[in-house]
């Protein structure tokens, strides 16, 4: 495994101490951002942020009952106050059929709700992040934290993420302002598998201000029956039924049956708009679809830009060259991409590997949190050899921290906890970094 840059520490585990030595080889590699919230990252701002993103006011403060039972529990909205209570004792996640590990299927159906009421315990205050650099260490340098030390690095058990050192979101803004962010852009999309399908339905469950059934992609009663709460990121079948606008790239305000309409007053497109290229396990190319560039003319003044999510790696057992030349590449090069990096008018964001339960790694070994390390390493390397600059010309989100032992539905996909953080900290980056700087040679 290659490694430089400066010696760390043992963490005590086998995979934490390869986390670590990945952390440290890559940490000076985030490049300096220019455009930050305000000053140098060594000026931190006065008054320091809780997790609920405010400085320790105007926070609703009660006292919950379940498996936090007399501790102070502090909710950022009503909705999560909502949902916590709701879900608290009867989250039900259906488990896949004929696709679960015995450890898995140990778990039940019936689990912890894996969103934790913001626990003074286990979420200290921050400061802002005063740049993007900050930001994206924040992300990668933070670490999983379970309220009862008895459960620590269970992923059975409900736990928190916190951030490294200045303040990351866990939870979406309201409704109103995540249009008004993802309204900043003509087209966001997002291009992956799986887990990126979960990403949009966190960022569906944004747009509703909806943590219980947001998620959910139809109106039929049996789905929102069975699929609530953590349910919604189940694979079981009945968990994956959608209507036809979660297939399609649309206005979220012309979506049928939604009473409010989402979005009203924005004018962005919003879903996949693309199927990643895969390669299945039999190892047959499936050439898929790369992004329509028909609807994206950065060349006219009136066009916004482009927010482009790119996630994957998985259905190309874990290797960085298949991935980057079949998926990645066929973007980055397309002279409607090229155009608008010049103008400025893309911001890229590249998710990096994320963990699976080592319940998972006799049967699927090229996913495991070793190959999962590598792939991410050679990954970056690929940007550079094109010519984009992590940092700047695309954004690597490495949620590998913050996903590892993490609950899941079945040892590889996560539940609403991990899905709403992703949707969270994409909003914020978007809000306060929208665009990068235009390309200096085009």
């Amino acid at each position: 495994m290659p490694m430089h840059g400066m010696k760390c520490c043992s963490r005590g585990l086998c995979f934490l101490l390869i986390t670590v030595s990945f952390w440290c080889l890559s940490f000076n590699d985030i490049p300096a951002m220019t455009n930050s919230v305000g000053g140098s990252s060594k000026e931190k701002q006065k008054g320091q942020l809780n997790g609920c993103g405010v400085v320790a006011v105007n926070v609703t403060t009660d006292a919950v009952e379940g498996s936090h039972g007399g501790t102070e529990s502090k909710f950022c909205s009503d909705e999560h106050r909502r949902a916590a209570q709701f879900c608290m004792g009867k989250n039900k996640v259906p488990l896949r059929a004929n696709f679960v590990v015995p450890r898995v299927r140990s778990w039940g159906e019936l689990r912890p709700y894996s969103i934790s009421p913001i626990l003074n315990l286990t979420r200290t205050l921050m400061p802002r992040c005063q740049n993007l650099n900050d930001y994206l260490s924040s992300i990668k340098l933070g670490t999983r934290s379970w309220p009862n030390s008895q459960n620590s690095n269970d992923d059975a058990a409900s736990s928190v993420f916190v951030p490294f050192d200045c303040y990351v979101p866990s939870l979406p803004p309201p409704p109103a302002k995540t249009c008004d962010i993802l309204g900043q852009y003509n087209h966001v999309i997002f291009h992956g598998d799986s887990l990126t399908r979960h990403m949009r339905q966190a960022m569906y469950m944004s747009m509703r201000g909806n943590f219980i059934s947001g998620g959910v992609m139809t109106h039929a009663p049996h789905v929102l029956d069975q699929c609530t709460c953590d349910g919604q990121f189940s694979e079981a079948y009945v968990c994956r039924t959608f209507e036809s606008y979660f297939h399609e790239t649309i206005q979220p305000r012309e979506i049928s049956g939604e009473i409010p309409k989402l979005c009203p007053a924005a004018t962005f497109t919003f879903g996949k708009q693309a199927m990643a290229p895969w390669l299945t396990r039999k190892g047959k190319t499936d050439p898929g679809r790369s992004v329509d560039w028909n609807n994206v003319d950065c060349a006219d003044t009136t066009f916004k830009g482009l927010l482009l999510v790119m996630q994957g790696g998985l259905h190309w057992l874990s290797n960085a060259s298949d991935t980057f030349e079949n998926m990645v590449q066929p973007v980055v090069v397309h002279p409607k991409y090229r155009e608008c990096a010049c103008l400025g008018k893309v911001r890229l964001l590249w998710v990096a590997m994320n963990v699976q339960s080592t319940a998972y790694d006799e049967q699927w070994p090229h996913q495991s949190r070793e190959k999962a390390l590598i792939f991410n390493e050679e990954m970056r390397n690929s940007f550079i050899s094109i010519g984009l600059t992590p940092g700047e010309d695309v954004l690597i989100l490495d949620w590998w921290n913050m996903t590892v032992d993490a609950q899941t539905s079945d040892g590889l996909h996560y539940l609403s906890d991990v899905n709403l953080a992703k949707a969270a900290q994409i909003l914020y980056l978007a809000e306060h970094w929208p665009f990068p700087k235009p390309y200096s040679v085009c």
